[in-house]
Parts: C-alpha cells; structure tokens; sequence
C-alpha cells in the first residue's frame, strides 16, 4: 500500500514544506543560494536599471537623502510577505558591497539604507525587481500613507473594473437563463465575451504574477488554482461560443474573479491597519518641544528632533528621546516602560527613556538616540520582525493548504476524465470548474495569520508587548507559573522606614547616593526620595554584584551597600553601610503586595495552574509573601542566585517565569514562556518573549484569555473551511453547485472567517 509522501524540512528555515520542494517559499530559496554563493544578481543588465539611470544624478539623490546623514536612504517596498522576505532584503549587504546595512520596517512596507558614495539608485531598485520586489524611494517629507493609497487605489481600480464587468454580464445572461435563444442570445453571448477580456488582461493580472512565481520557483499558492480556473473557464468558454455550445461561463467566472479581489482587497486593509498600528508613533505621538539654542529657548515638532540637543521637558509631557538627565533631579511616570505607575526619582546623568512622562516639574535631557534608535523603538522594530516568525499552527495551516490544492486538482482531473468518457465532458467540464472554484483555500490561506495579527493588537492595546505569535501556543501548554518576588508579586516601590542609627549622617547620605546614583533599584529610587536634595558623592569606581549588593571607592576607602541578615523576621528587607570590613549603618524597608497579587494568584489556581515563588530574598521575607498570597510551600525558591533560579525552572518543562528582567534574566529566556513586568527595558525585552507595559499582575489573565481564545479561533477557522471545501467540494462533483454558485460561496467562506475572527478577538 503506497504511503503518503513525507513533509521535508525547508533547507533554509527548517519549517516542513512540500516533499518535492526543498525550500517553502522564494524567498529561502534564494537566502539559500546567497549564502553558498551560487547565487549572483544581474541588476547591471536589468533594463529597469537602464530605464531609471536619471534617478542617479546628484540632484535626484540629493532629494532622497536623508538630511541628518546623508547615506541614508528609504524606500516603499511592495511584496513584502513573510520573514523570509525580511531576511533576504537584510541579506542584501552580503552580495551589494554599495550597501553597507539595511533595517526592514515590515508593517510599514519600509527600508532604510545605509549606503556608500558608489551607491545607484537605478542599480539598487533594479535589484530589489530581481528579488522580486517594487520599490520606490522616499523624500524625508513624504507622507507614507500616501504609498497606502496609492497601491489600494490601484487595487479598488481593478476591483471596480472587474465589478462592472461582472456587472454587465450578469445582465445579458439573465435573459438566456430565462429561455431567450437564437439570433438575441448569441449576441448576448458575445457580449460577454467582450466585457470578460478587461478581466482577463487588466483585473487579474496580479494573480497571474503569483501563479508565475508559483511555477517559477515550484511553490504551490491560492494564485495559481485561481488563474487555472480562471483561464480554463474562459477558454472553454470561448471555444463554446465559437462552436455554438450553450456552455459558457463568463458570468461565474467574472462574479468569481471580483468576489476574490474584493476578499483580497478587505484583508489587505485589515492586516495593513493591524500591522502598521505597532509603528513607532503608537508610543511616540508626535509634539511640540522646546530645546535649547545659543540665543535662548526655541521649539520644533520632536520628529526632528537630534542627537545632542538639550531639550526642556515640561510637566505633563511624554519624553520624545533618549537621553541623560541634565538637570539634578527630575520625577518620571515609567509605567510605560515598566509597569510601574508611582514616580520614580531620577539623579542627574540617569538615562532617561522615550516613552516615559514627566512629573511635576520641569527638566532637561541631552538627547542621545531619537525614535527608531530609542529602547523603545528598538522594542517595537523587534516585536514587528520577531511577529513574521512562522508559528507551528501556521506551518500546519500552509502544508494543509498546499496538500489541498494538489488535491483539489487532482480529483478534478480525473473526474474530467472519467466522468467525461462515461457521460460528457461538458458536464464533467463545469463540475469540475465549480469543484476548483469552491475549493480554493483563500480562507486556509489568510485565517490564520489574521487571527495572530488581531490577537497581538488586542493583547498590546491591553498593555502586553508580544514577540510572537508562538507564544499564544506556548502559554496554552503550561502547567507551572513561577513569579519573583520584589517588582512581581510587590511593588517593588520600596519605602525607607527606619535606620539605625536613627539619626544619618550627610556625609553618609552622600555616599549612600553616590553609590546608588546610577542604579535603577527600588532601593535606589527609595534612597533618593527620601534625601531628594543631598548631592550625591563621586565615586571613582562603582561596582553593581547582583544578588549581592554595590560597592565603590571613595578617597582611599571602599563603601558598600549588601544585604542585611538582621531582623528578617519582620518581614523588612535590609541593606547595611560598610565602610572597608566596618559597619557604619543599618536601613530597613517595607515593600507591600501588589494591590491585584491575592486575587490573580487565587484565580490562577482556580484554573489548575501550580503557583509557586523563586526570589533572591531570605527565606522568611519569602515565606511571608508566600503565606499571605496562598502560594504551594512546596514551590518556595528562596535565596536564589540567577543561575540558581535558572536550575530551578529547568526542573518544570512547562514552566512560566514571571519576573523584573534583571536577576531573572536568565530564567526568563529559558523558561517555556518568559514575561517581564518590571526592570530594565532592553534587558526585560532580550530575555523574555512577552513584557507587561501595565502595573499590576491583571495582564497575565487577560493574556491567558487572549492565547485560549487564539488558539479556539484558529482551530474553529481551520475546521470550518476543511468542512466547507469538503462540503461544497462533494456538492459540485454530484451536480448541485454550478460554477456560478461556487463563485459566490467561495468567498462567503473567506467573509465567514474573517467575520468569525473579529467577534472572537472583540
């Protein structure tokens, strides 16, 4: 008994792919050849290149430069599809030597690139065309959105072509469907004819140049049954009509045609409106500034805004860039950033991020890094690249599509010919056209990463950054929910509240702030709130031991802050002040639970999930959190170094860790989902797949909720169109569905999807 054909692994991204292709799309083919070398661009002989050869005079270029670095350039790109595509534009360094870097703005349809003096506008677009892309340089001053119109414009033009085409037709066949005949009927017919060629060579000339790169690079897609069923129907069609057959189809296959482009068109708007949301202006609106200049103060728009200005933060203003803090204090809202909505004091030469608000009073930055190249921007540029990555359910949905396709086809042909010789081909003809049309699998083809595209949108609108839409999957498989313990299940806004002695010193004070003035710790923050206009010591040398504590030389001696065993009992944390081998003082804080913490630990046991705690902190500051919360006893990690807590979740295949990103880094990247609430930006972001940008532990439900739903929609989507086609499929084989009926219900199955996945991501 033969055996179906085995799934083969992709020989650049590994994701299975058809057993006679080694390679799932065209883009990791040629990422393939790119980097054996075999591969070699012909852009120097590309008419195109000839054709654009004015754009490479000075003043064309001049116009296109960037005017803050004159080798940059950007560029609208069409036919951006997947990751592959991502990789192989930013692969374009390895073989382009004009072209020193490129970053890919997915959601945006945009690159940047940093060129040399020898870079061609002309050479480059040209190989963009080779790679099979169409771009189109940018001015600074160009309104993206207008590229959006440009290219949907295009599209409703096709759309309403093939609209009133189909139309017109349907008007002419209505009399013959009602028993009109002779001389009337077969200029009707005619007619026809002539109104389907504007849909033949205008409207469906983007699906014949998917269905040709399908062939080209031996890669089956939804275009190529598509432009099969258009042009087997329009041939047989026309050849009926020449003979004076009644078997003619113009009308199903143009409402087919126009049903599909207006499927297509509804889609394309929907994932461009979810991808681009995720832009760096999401989180950066753009304002009105003031900055500093040599006769005084002056204001301008903060998208142009550069790297060295010292810009005037007023109260009430999200901060536009990146910079350090010119001014000897300042209160910042970090919930953006890090969840947390109590002030944070920062000291002078802090680093101050882009996203964050000011507080209270007025202060200065020097800007350091402006919009894409801020933490922030760094962050959103990922979560749009790291958001393309092809997740399980979507290898399995593109295999099933591909499997259906061939098989569709197939079943089609020998049906043609079998029941063509035993009954009629024409018969057999339009059974088999209906079967191809309501069997395409547009539904199988788009659901799926529309459902992932809806669902990180409304996981971010609830404050939760995603990398990717693996993690919906991942967060459906666990078993073990593991939080840290300060900034997690705490606040991590600790307050000073007593000393010993009671009395400080400002000497000590100073070296206290010294040691601290550039931590970004809770008990740093505390410090300094409560000795707001002490300045700070200079410190020749400050050394940051997590786990352990600081510590820094000063005139001669080392000072340190390290943890303090004493009194633990109370529930206190506690840091004390060393000057060499000799203790000078003892300070205690309070850090109280976060204001949710009892109630989403109890829900999440309500669910079956096992909670338990993995902390830095002494055993009895850790058995009372655990205590107060209902926490396992038998999951209490205490005194855990970061390595230590890495062994711990390496105990739990299907463990979650929920941590500040900073000792818990290395558990978080490998934990089966990590997720930051608090700490560092670029270190939570690099080592978990999901931050919370919201205070409070509430976003872990509503992620929970977010993935079952995902993952209930994708299967339901999935089930349904592989019902359908079956349905609709074994109807058009016995007789039942015409081709123009197929047509019709084709795309209604595509709407039903669509429909489905909005009201279960609402």
């Amino acid at each position: 008994m033969d055996t179906a054909p085995a799934l083969s692994p992709c020989k650049y991204c590994h994701q299975q792919c058809r057993s006679s292709s080694e390679f799932c799309c065209q883009a990791c083919e040629l990422l393939f050849k790119i980097d054996y070398k075999s591969w070699v661009p012909q852009a120097d002989q590309s008419l195109l290149q000839k054709k654009n050869q004015y754009m490479d005079s000075d003043d064309f270029k001049s116009f296109y430069k960037n005017p803050e670095n004159e080798s940059e350039f950007s560029f609208y790109v069409e036919g951006l599809q997947c990751a592959s595509c991502i990789h192989l534009i930013e692969k374009i360094p390895e073989f382009y030597p004009q072209v020193t870097s490129i970053q890919v703005n997915f959601g945006l349809s945009l690159i940047t690139v940093q060129a040399t003096r020898e870079f061609k506008l002309s050479q480059f677009l040209a190989l963009l065309d080779e790679l099979g892309y169409k771009g189109t340089p940018l001015s600074k001053n160009e309104n993206l959105s207008e590229k959006y119109k440009s290219e949907n414009r295009a599209s409703l033009k096709r759309i309403a072509v093939a609209g009133a085409c189909a139309g017109n037709i349907m008007l002419f066949v209505v009399p013959i469907y009602g028993g009109l005949s002779g001389t009337y009927a077969t200029a009707f017919n005619w007619i026809s004819f002539v109104l389907f060629l504007p849909i033949v060579f205008y409207s469906s000339v983007p699906f014949y140049q998917g269905a040709w790169n399908s062939l080209r690079y031996r890669v089956i897609n939804v275009d190529l049954p598509i432009v099969i069923a258009l042009l087997t129907g329009f041939i047989f069609s026309t050849v009926n009509l020449i003979l004076g057959k009644p078997d003619i189809y113009f009308d199903s296959t143009a409402s087919f045609l126009f049903l599909i482009l207006s499927t297509r068109y509804l889609v394309k708007r929907i994932q461009q409106k979810t991808l681009s949301e995720s832009s760096i202006m999401s989180f950066l609106p753009v304002q009105t500034v003031e900055y500093k200049t040599e006769l005084g103060k002056a204001s301008k728009l903060s998208l142009h805004i550069h790297p060295g200005d010292t810009l005037i933060i007023q109260p009430g203003q999200i901060i536009p860039a990146d910079g350090k803090l010119s001014s000897f204090n300042a209160e910042v809202d970090n919930s953006l950033l890090n969840g947390e909505s109590l002030p944070q004091t920062l000291a002078m030469g802090m680093e101050v991020y882009a996203g964050t608000r000011a507080l209270n009073k007025p202060f200065e930055i020097k800007v350091e890094r402006t919009l894409a190249d801020t933490e922030i921007g760094k962050i959103v540029s990922s979560l749009e690249k790291e958001s393309l990555k092809k997740t399980p359910f979507v290898t399995r949905s593109e295999n099933i599509s591909h499997w259906l396709i061939a098989i569709v086809f197939s079943i089609a042909i020998i049906f043609f010919f079998v029941y063509g010789g035993l009954v009629s081909y024409d018969a057999a003809f339009n059974r088999a056209l209906a079967l191809i049309v309501i069997a395409c699998p547009c539904a199988l083809a788009f659901g799926t990463p529309l459902t992932y595209a809806l669902s990180l949108r409304k996981a971010r609108d609830l404050g939760i950054l995603i990398k990717n839409g693996n993690v919906f999957e991942k967060v459906g498989q666990l078993k073990t929910l593991f939080f840290d313990k300060t900034g997690t299940l705490t606040s991590g806004q600790l307050s000073l509240m007593s000393s010993f002695p009671c009395e400080i010193p400002a000497d000590w004070k100073q070296l206290i702030l010294g040691l601290e003035c550039r931590s970004r710790h809770p008990m740093a923050f505390a410090f300094r709130k409560s000795w707001p206009d002490i300045i700070p010591a200079s410190f020749i040398s400050v050394d940051d031991i997590p786990g352990v504590g600081i510590r820094g030389s000063y005139e001669g001696s080392i000072y340190s802050l390290e943890s303090n065993h004493a009194r633990e009992e109370t529930g206190l944390m506690s840091v004390k002040l060393k000057k060499d081998d000799s203790t000078l003082a003892y300070f205690y804080f309070s850090d109280e639970l976060q204001a949710d913490t009892k109630n989403v630990i109890e829900l999440l046991k309500q669910k079956k999930y096992e909670i338990g705690i993995i902390s830095g902190d002494r055993k009895a500051v850790v058995e009372k959190i655990a205590h107060d919360t209902g926490v396992d006893p038998r999951l209490i990690f205490s005194h855990r170094t970061p390595q230590q807590k890495l062994d711990v979740i390496k105990l739990f295949p299907y463990a979650c860790m929920i941590g500040d990103g900073a000792n818990d880094s290395l558990a978080l990247s490998q934990a089966h989902v990590g997720i930051s609430v608090k700490g560092s930006v670029s270190l939570s972001h690099n080592s978990s797949e999901v931050c919370f940008t919201r205070p409070g532990l509430k976003s872990i439900l509503d992620l929970i909720r977010i993935s079952k739903r995902s993952q209930q929609i994708l299967k339901l989507n999935l089930g349904f169109a592989l019902f359908y086609n079956f349905l609709g499929g074994t109807l058009a084989l016995l007789g039942y569905i015409n081709p123009l009926v197929a047509a019709i219900l084709m795309p209604i199955s595509s709407l039903l999807i669509i429909i489905n996945t909005y009201r279960g991501l609402k």
